[in-house]
């Protein structure tokens, strides 16, 4: 005869399974808002470092900027006057001279790169930046890339420049005597007027990357409270 025993365990009912379902359930959702609260405070974090990585080099950006187009302003009007005497110069002996005036020598000042936002758009971590705060800070960018582009075309139009110069024989400093035959002088002043152009597209875009650096430290919300810092620095511009 086999003896019977009754269950040790009570028997598992609906009301039971239920409540085991729900019990992981809720375990399962306490683990995904635990993860996903310590991503928020990670995503928080990052952003924050990333704002003041960016904030900190545009503090420092925009007075170099400042600086470098005063210099700029100073070789510019510097170019003028030898443009303007070499319009209507004295003759003798079938050449044209005249004598190139005082040069002034503004500091050669290093800008600050954009290293914050280059390594951000290389990782990938851009992403931890708000949509407005993208559009603002890519916006100061976009200007960093003008200017650089600037830059290349102003360093083109001096090396022009001192290709003239070398095959004519003529110095450009202060006090040199330019003697030149009047199609070698139209040469020379239409390569002083090509950098002067590339010049002064150069400083535009710089004050517009002064002005929207100086606004992105200022916190701007999108590119329309830009505006007004992007309008004062083009105002102050050398011209």
């Amino acid at each position: 005869m086999l003896d019977v025993h009754p269950p040790h365990a009570p028997t598992h009912t609906w009301r039971d399974f239920l409540i085991h379902i729900a019990t992981i359930v809720i375990g399962l959702l306490i683990a995904i808002g635990l993860e996903q609260t310590v991503e928020y405070f990670h995503h928080r974090r990052e952003q924050h470092q990333l704002i003041e990585d960016l904030r900190a080099e545009a503090e420092k950006r925009v007075p170099a900027l400042q600086v470098s187009e005063r210099g700029f302003g100073e070789r510019a009007a510097w170019y003028r006057q030898v443009l303007a005497l070499g319009r209507n110069p004295p003759t003798g002996g079938g050449l044209v001279y005249f004598v190139l005036p005082p040069r002034p020598h503004p500091p050669i000042i290093d800008i600050p790169e954009d290293s914050a936002w280059n390594t951000a758009k290389a990782s990938g971590t851009l992403g931890v930046l708000s949509h407005e705060q993208i559009e603002v800070w890519g916006r100061v960018d976009y200007y960093a890339n003008v200017t650089e582009k600037d830059a290349e075309g102003m360093s083109d139009a001096d090396d022009a420049l001192n290709a003239v110069c070398d095959r004519t024989g003529t110095q450009l400093t202060p006090g040199f005597t330019v003697r030149l035959t009047p199609a070698d002088r139209d040469e020379l002043m239409r390569s002083i007027a090509l950098v002067l152009e590339k010049m002064q597209s150069f400083l535009i875009d710089s004050a517009l990357r002064q002005g929207a650096s100086e606004a992105a430290v200022h916190d701007v919300h999108n590119t329309n409270e830009m505006l007004p810092y992007l309008q004062r620095a083009m105002a102050a511009r050398p011209k």
